[in-house]
């Protein structure tokens, strides 16, 4: 018998807080707070396999609160004839800003253009560097 990770449980309250996820934002990560894993997750070798479930509400600290929308998990496995809890905590879905865009220089990169004296400039520190 094997043991599922405890990162792989996260991934699981990941996934379900992306599915209730905005569909019109663009998510731009997830947050954990007070997570707390009270025992494995044991995979089963048999056809069956495993079966588990996962249980999503909003926590009673979010009801109201407009800034910041937590939700509480619990993640249960289906162990000799019992459901057994195994990991339980807070997540929240975390938006980018419409203004956010990936960018190595704070956006400015579609309006820098280095000219060709700085870009050979640029090119020669380069070799410096890979012939030492």
């Amino acid at each position: 018998m094997s043991i599922y990770p405890a990162a792989g449980m996260l991934v699981m309250a990941i996934e379900a807080s992306r599915q209730l996820a905005d569909e019109q934002a663009q998510v731009a990560g997830f947050r954990f707070k007070d997570v707390t894993f009270s025992s494995a997750l044991p995979l089963s070798d048999s056809l069956k396999g495993t079966e588990t479930q996962i249980f999503l509400r909003p926590a009673q600290e979010s009801v109201g609160n407009a800034l910041r929308k937590w939700d509480e998990f619990r993640l249960c496995v289906w162990d000799n004839g019992t459901w057994r809890e195994c990991c339980r905590g807070a997540i929240t879905t975390e938006y980018a800003s419409k203004a956010w865009k990936p960018s190595i220089d704070h956006g400015n990169d579609e309006n820098v253009a280095p000219s060709e004296p700085e870009l050979n400039r640029i090119q020669g520190r380069c070799q410096l560097i890979l012939a030492k």
